[in-house]
């Protein structure tokens, strides 16, 4: 059973990125918190909470089995909508800037197999503030999810030693980022070494965050009672207080997959901000989270060109528009590729 208001609050962070990049963008970057980039982190989280749920409730032992079926739903779900505003994309990009995109073999491989986080790039505009470039965090998902996935079906008897190895993986993950990535949690395309992003790093440390938190929620019984929507409302206040007052400290980004795996954590639990947000809107807000994350900078690179830049009234029609975009492509794309899946499954 999907936890809904969990699925909403990556709807909330999509679209607070999508706020984001809207501010930076348009050259209004001191004006919106730069700590909109640390909602990645909560993707990461939750991606590797639910990959953990999935597996574990999962009676199949067959690990080749499970791949088939793991790669087939993220094939389904992932490539058709990120084609399309890929492809989308590049022509928009190309038409607002009035610039060659640099495309070869390279850049094509690394488009095509969603590889941007895999090291096959040596630069290029191409994937400036465009579909692809943002879906660098996806690219993260698809192939650390791959090791972090083969890790997790080993160990699924054996879960309190693979807690231990989240553990490992988060403290060198944590340790690396600190000490090498020259912007911290802000780093994604920039290389450790060949083959292997800081945005890749981030990626594993935020499913070890997330095994970790699926371990603590399912493997030890507390029982909060009424202090659910205590702990609720402080977490969110709390979030929302460090990331809004303090956008400035890069330091905050090393706390962001604690706060995801503590947010993630506590709406386990059916407690009042659980309750207001356990509905339809919640819901709509999880669906259309992948296709505002995607459609995005297809509206700003149209924005940018029609000189409509962030302003209380912009902010409404920007909303409006992505709304009614992410809702055609959730419904004609996203979904109805779901729904072939469920029958070839079949």
């Amino acid at each position: 059973m999907r936890n809904i208001p969990l699925d909403c609050f990556r709807g909330i962070f999509a679209l607070i990125v999508a706020f984001g990049h809207f501010y930076a963008w348009s050259g209004y970057g001191s004006v919106y918190p730069v700590s909109f980039v640390y909602a990645v982190d909560f993707f990461f989280v939750l991606s590797g909470y639910v990959l953990v749920n999935s597996i574990v409730k999962e009676d199949c032992f067959n690990l080749e089995k499970q791949y088939i079926t793991f790669f087939l739903k993220r094939i389904f779900r992932i490539f058709p909508l990120y084609y399309f505003t890929t492809i989308l994309g590049f022509l928009i990009t190309s038409w607002v800037n009035g610039t060659d995109l640099q495309l070869n073999y390279m850049r094509l491989f690394q488009v095509v197999f969603l590889g941007q986080m895999t090291g096959f790039s040596d630069g290029g505009n191409f994937l400036n503030n465009s579909p692809a470039g943002i879906a660098w965090s996806i690219s993260a998902e698809i192939w650390v999810g791959f090791l972090f996935f083969t890790i997790v079906f080993l160990l699924k008897n054996k879960l309190h030693l693979m807690f231990i190895v989240s553990l490992f993986l988060a403290w060198i993950c944590l340790v690396t980022m600190n000490r090498f990535a020259p912007n911290g949690m802000e780093e994604t395309y920039r290389q450790l070494s060949p083959f292997l992003t800081f945005g890749s790093i981030r990626c594993l440390l935020g499913f070890s965050a997330g095994f970790m938190t699926w371990y603590v929620a399912h493997k030890i019984t507390i029982d909060l009672g009424k202090g659910a929507s205590v702990f609720q409302i402080l977490i969110v206040s709390i979030i929302f207080y460090l990331y809004y007052y303090h956008y400035d400290d890069r330091g905050l980004g090393i706390l962001s997959p604690v706060f995801s795996s503590m947010l993630i954590y506590f709406f386990t639990f059916n407690g009042a901000v659980y309750k207001c947000l356990n509905n339809k809107i919640g819901e709509w807000f999880g669906k259309l989270s992948f296709s505002i994350y995607l459609v995005h900078p297809i509206i700003i690179a149209i924005a940018i060109k029609l000189e409509a830049f962030p302003s209380f009234y912009m902010n409404l029609l920007y909303v409006f528009v992505l709304a009614i975009m992410s809702l055609i492509t959730y419904s004609c794309i996203e979904s109805r590729f779901a729904k072939l899946y469920m029958r070839i499954n079949l």
